[in-house]
């Protein structure tokens, strides 16, 4: 006996999560950008490394952005 257990197929499907698309993710980069932007033209200009000094709206896009991409490449699959 060696513990294991045979999966069926509609057990991989649950475990496989194949709701990943790249569709979703552009989606989730874009609504990132759009209320980083929000909330950055409430603010001054932001200094980011590799850009420099740039307004609170292009500051909030891209931090949005790039979180919209973080947040749906750690839990997209669910």
């Amino acid at each position: 006996m060696n513990g294991f257990l045979e999966l069926t197929d509609e057990s991989l499907m649950m475990i496989d999560g194949g709701a990943w698309s790249w569709k979703e993710f552009g989606k989730s980069i874009g609504t990132g950008a759009v209320s980083g932007a929000i909330a950055g033209a409430a603010g001054g200009s932001v200094t980011l490394p590799v850009v420099g000094t740039v307004s609170g709206v292009v500051g909030g896009g891209i931090l949005g952005a790039l979180g919209g991409a973080a947040s749906y490449a750690l839990f997209g699959w669910w």
